[in-house]
């Protein structure tokens, strides 16, 4: 049982001096507000210098059989940065411990923090909603301690995590003794007076909360997890995850289990169901157990791989709309209790699929238990026409909606500030465009682009309404134009 273990380096982050990018754009636009019948410009300036240092990568030992795995990982290039005359700034480049395990052949021993959480799952969807994903069950911050693995790095992995819950010294109440005038110290005023002494003087003790970590507090936590991977040997594609949680002073109960398979259809085409199931209990102790339970499952009929991007459209262009798969997908959030609201949002993102169009669209229908449903809808489209060589027209439009029964419902199941359709509308005056009544909503927008007439420069034109079922009266909106230039 000999034991083997040498240092070996992968793509080693490595020193990398040179300018790695240098961008900026200035625009004037000028407006009308068709409410407020004013005018008027704005103009924004933007610029980024980064200068490369250092390269990304991992450096890890290796070995087999018997041996300790020791990976430091170095996240993102380390940059100085320089942004709108701000002074330089390090950016990016975080250094980390990526693995640390003791190996005992297809064993393995974790010695790393982590947690003793289950059911953390996201879901598939064309356009990724607000709440594409189950959210972690128990999760009482077990973050120390050791976790006991099998794997074979291509077919299973099992996990158990032993953990224990780290406490900080924070910030407290003061906490005071007082002085009795028959020379007694006293833990409250109220007990010098029961004794029938007079207080004369307080004193305030100054308990030892400085921040600091106490990693000695008999809070322990349990979590097991099996995994068959998507790589597996016996249907390839194929993957799922069951696991449970225990939190021993909590008395917590987490218990999940999920499954999903990508099929390909053929070269470009793919169909991938994803389907989840988590339940909590907060004290299995209690004389009541109510168990809070999700069930929730996402299908996506895809021609393209998942990208960190948004759709590109308006009303779908910022990080509310992040994560985007080319293809048709849908998500449904079914809690298995009296109160939460079920939830299903299709969506649709056409990717690369017609050459030179891009169309997104994404909807919230939500149906609670009690009271009523709503439904949101956001999408557009937009269509790059070569007029020549050099010069390409952009015609676009898009849209937003959401019924008057969509608010109160929305806010069941998350932080509606999340949601597209919430989201304060900047280019009608900071405006937010759902203006928190009963009216529903609906935005318009439309507009043309021109580039390639002078060289990095984009011209562009449009309208954009505030909430046309406002009930205090219809907002119209702005109609603007703008000169931008860029590289």
């Amino acid at each position: 049982m000999a034991a083997m273990v040498a240092g070996a380096a992968f793509a080693d982050p490595e020193a990398d001096f040179n300018l790695a990018e240098v961008t900026g754009n200035a625009s004037v636009t000028w407006g009308v507000d068709l409410d407020e019948g004013t005018t008027g410009f704005k103009n924004d300036t933007s610029a980024t210098v980064k200068l490369n240092l250092v390269n990304s990568g991992t450096k890890s030992t290796s070995g087999e059989g018997i041996w300790a795995e020791l990976g430091v990982k170095f996240d993102g290039s380390l940059q100085i940065k320089s942004e709108n005359g701000g002074d330089p700034v390090f950016d990016g480049g975080k250094a980390s411990i990526d693995v640390a395990k003791l190996h005992f052949y297809n064993f393995y021993v974790g010695i790393k923090s982590g947690d003793t959480t289950v059911g953390s799952l996201e879901l598939p969807n064309a356009v990724r909603s607000a709440w594409g994903a189950l959210g972690a069950v128990v999760d009482t911050s077990h973050d120390q301690g050791i976790v006991l693995g099998y794997g074979d790095n291509k077919n299973i992995n099992f996990e158990f995590d032993f953990r224990s819950n780290k406490a900080t010294n924070g910030a407290s109440d003061a906490t005071y003794l007082y002085l009795g005038d028959d020379g007694v110290i006293y833990t409250s005023e109220a007990d010098a007076e029961a004794a029938g002494a007079t207080v004369v003087q307080k004193f305030e003790v100054t308990a030892a909360n400085d921040g600091t970590a106490d990693y000695y507090t008999n809070d322990y936590g349990l979590a097991a997890e099996f995994k068959l991977l998507d790589s597996n040997e016996y249907v390839n594609g194929l993957f799922a995850t069951v696991g449970g949680s225990f939190q021993i002073n909590e008395k917590a109960l987490g218990a999940a289990a999920s499954a999903g398979y990508k099929l390909a259809l053929n070269d470009t085409f793919y169909v991938k169901p994803v389907v989840g199931f988590t339940m909590a209990i907060d004290d299995v102790s209690a004389s009541t157990i109510n168990p809070a339970m999700n069930l929730a499952g996402g299908l996506v009929f895809g021609w393209g791989d998942e990208a960190d991007s948004n759709a590109g459209v308006y009303y779908l262009d910022n990080d509310q709309a992040k994560k985007v798969i080319p293809g048709v997908g849908v998500n449904v959030l079914v809690p298995l209790n009296d109160t939460d609201a079920i939830i299903i949002t299709p969506s649709f993102y056409s990717g690369s699929i017609v050459e030179n169009l891009t169309a997104a669209a994404t909807a919230d229908i939500s149906i609670p238990k009690n009271g009523e449903a709503g439904i949101a809808v956001a999408g557009g489209l937009k269509y790059a026409i070569a007029a020549t060589d050099s010069v390409t027209v952009t015609p676009q439009v898009g849209a937003r909606f959401a019924t008057k029964g969509f608010t109160g419902a929305a806010k069941k199941v998350g932080d509606p500030a999340k949601y597209t359709w919430e989201v304060a509308n900047t280019d009608n005056g900071g405006r937010s465009d759902l203006n928190g009544t009963a009216d529903g909503l609906l935005n318009l927008k439309a507009g043309l682009d021109i580039a390639g007439l002078i060289n990095n420069t984009t011209f562009s034109v449009w309208y954009q309404s505030r909430n046309l079922l406002n009930g205090a009266g219809a907002e119209i909106g702005t109609i603007n134009v703008q000169c931008k230039i860029s590289f």
